[in-house]
């Protein structure tokens, strides 16, 4: 009986439609002049405001080394901010004199809602720094970061019939956004699916087994030599400065001259004498861009005071 009062209502309907062919235009015409007057009402922003969800958090800490500031400074804020609800994600970074973290908020924080949370950060935050070492600096809870909507994107990529490696085209990318940078208004200038490259170590099986080489002792011995911690201090009456030695891992020339140990005969040996040491980039890529369906880099800038309302 439902369906069938259904079914009547409906063809009532469908044939007063039919009977009239004036109602039908103006029905349409009304749905026109009303999606028309929505469209001219919505406001436009020609650099759209996005939400901010990802403040970092810097502390300085001039003298110390990067396992004290972990210890010390970076932990305490990462188990003081770990009771809040509203944060999605935290990672931190501590070096030498600097601890970094990062921190983002839930998906569902939205306009307004961030800054009251960045509030409570700040307030979080403050409360562990009455542990940190004298020395520390005040914390910075630096909001303005995180997304952006960018004035200008351009892609890097090969012309029709030219082939070029990302290699290339990160060059040319890097030059660009130098370029881009020294222009007055600048705001931020960032690359997106720029190439990253990796040194790869590849044992020769026979030799390292003749010689007693692992690749646990190859990892090892990589460790070791890369400087990538204090190797002393310089002390003074008002803070200490670390010393670091120049001698990072960034040249495949500097990895095969790393010392493995001594053979049978009493010779010393180096991984360039077990092993192959290429540069290449990484497989498979941190990021990928592409424009018109080719590989490409993109180069995006912003300049300073972009956001604007526009209405058309």
């Amino acid at each position: 009986m439902t369906e069938h009062a259904r079914g009547g209502i409906g063809a009532r309907l469908s044939g007063a439609f039919f009977d009239n062919p004036h109602l039908i235009g103006i029905v349409l015409i009304a749905i026109a002049v009303a999606s028309a007057w929505a469209w001219l009402g919505i406001p436009r922003l020609e650099d759209p405001r996005i939400t901010n969800r990802n403040p970092l958090i810097i502390t300085e800490v001039p003298g110390a080394t990067a396992d004290r500031i972990d210890a010390l400074v970076t932990e305490r804020i990462e188990i003081a901010l770990q009771e809040l609800p509203e944060i999605k994600n935290i990672s931190s970074t501590s070096r030498a004199g600097v601890s970094v973290i990062a921190v983002e908020l839930q998906d569902a924080v939205g306009r307004g809602e961030n800054e009251t949370i960045f509030a409570k950060i700040r307030d979080r935050v403050e409360s562990a720094s009455s542990g940190f070492p004298p020395e520390a600096g005040v914390p910075l809870v630096d909001d303005l970061r995180g997304a952006v909507a960018f004035t200008l994107t351009i892609g890097v990529r090969s012309s029709e019939g030219h082939s070029h490696s990302l290699g290339v085209l990160g060059r040319i990318a890097e030059d660009l956004a130098n370029r881009l940078r020294t222009i007055d208004g600048t705001e931020i200038v960032r690359l997106y699916g720029e190439p990253r490259e990796q040194i790869t170590v590849l044992l020769d099986r026979d030799e390292a087994a003749a010689r007693g080489v692992t690749a646990s002792m190859v990892s090892r011995m990589l460790v070791a030599a890369d400087a990538d911690g204090a190797a002393g201090a310089a002390r003074g009456s008002v803070a200490d400065l670390p010393i670091e030695v120049s001698g990072e891992l960034s040249t495949i020339e500097r990895v095969g001259r790393v010392p493995l140990g001594v053979d049978g005969d009493g010779a010393s040996f180096r991984i360039a004498d077990v092993a192959s040491v290429d540069r290449g980039e990484i497989d498979p890529p941190v990021q990928r861009a592409s424009v018109d369906g080719r590989p490409a880099v993109l180069v995006a800038a912003r300049i300073t005071g972009a956001t604007q309302i526009e209405r058309w």
